[in-house]
């Protein structure tokens, strides 16, 4: 039997030891548990050395500078340019994901481009961009790749922007945030049956960390609903019963009007996709 290839990468922050020697990763809410070789559901971080390691840092999908509205941040610095990257893979499975190429991605698949968090930020200044985001698939499984970035970043006077589902645990949620400005959060829907039928997630974890930036940080954050007919567009999740408004956050949300581009689309009716009477987003600026 031909022994597995090596898993190389930088050490990650977030994991701990079990007592049947498995090592349990604890960036994110499904604390994979692995075994010598394996990676967890993300693909991109694993065990190997008795580690966790991020095996996609200082790699990238690629980059483009954006308008910041097509985050989409509608109230954070207006107008501005701002330089998009992500790397490859997600800590969600969701049927409905627009960058399922990324996102479903298998390392070196996507993985063209090299560049260190100081070759990043040269970017954005380069081109003129006020802030970097972290997008394309999501900043929390290349945490450590992100926080280096950021802390450059913030140094050089440019803005950090997380696009994100926000599907983190507390510990890495407080670094993550430390050291972003912005966040646009991609809350998928307003029910615990459509995270774990559609996103293998749970809602409340997203929950958390949309009370976290609200009650215990100064980050400028708006929420994006995808409202899928038929999914999760039905009035009773969408009105007063939203769970986010009870939360204190209605201000914040706004529908989004791209269609899903995976396996989901098989499933919807003839109207398609598109948002129905919804669109809300706060109208004070943070600059």
């Amino acid at each position: 039997m031909t022994e597995p290839a090596r898993l190389e990468g930088v050490p990650g922050r977030y994991w701990h030891r079990l007592e049947d020697g498995r090592i349990q990763c604890d960036v994110c809410p499904r604390y994979c548990r692995l075994n010598e070789g394996q990676r967890g559901l993300c693909f991109v971080r694993g065990r190997q050395d008795d580690r966790i390691v991020l095996t996609t840092y200082g790699r990238s999908s690629g980059f483009c500078v954006d308008p910041i509205e097509k985050k989409p941040l509608n109230h954070y610095l207006p107008g501005t340019p701002v330089l998009s990257f992500g790397t490859a893979g997600c800590n969600l499975t969701c049927k409905f994901c627009q960058n399922w190429d990324i996102s479903k991605a298998r390392e070196l698949d996507r993985l063209q481009d090299t560049a260190a968090p100081e070759d990043i930020v040269e970017a954005a200044i380069a081109t003129g961009s006020r802030s970097i985001a972290y997008t394309y698939n999501d900043p929390v499984i290349f945490l450590e790749y992100a926080v280096d970035v950021a802390k450059v970043a913030r140094r050089r006077g440019i803005k950090n922007v997380a696009v994100t589902a926000g599907y983190i645990d507390a510990a890495a949620r407080e670094e993550l945030y430390t050291f972003m400005d912005a966040a646009n959060v991609d809350l998928k829907a307003f029910t615990e049956e459509f995270y774990k039928r559609l996103c293998t997630g749970h809602l409340g974890a997203v929950l958390e960390t949309l009370e976290y930036l609200k009650q215990r940080t100064k980050v400028w954050f708006e929420i994006t609903t995808l409202l899928i007919p038929g999914h999760n567009d039905s009035p009773g999740e969408v009105g007063l019963g939203c769970p986010v408004r009870s939360s204190g956050l209605s201000g914040l949300l706004k529908s989004s009007k791209k269609p899903p581009l995976i396996s989901i689309e098989e499933h919807l009716p003839p109207m398609g996709c598109g948002p129905r009477r919804w669109n809300r987003s706060t109208n004070t600026a943070p600059w």
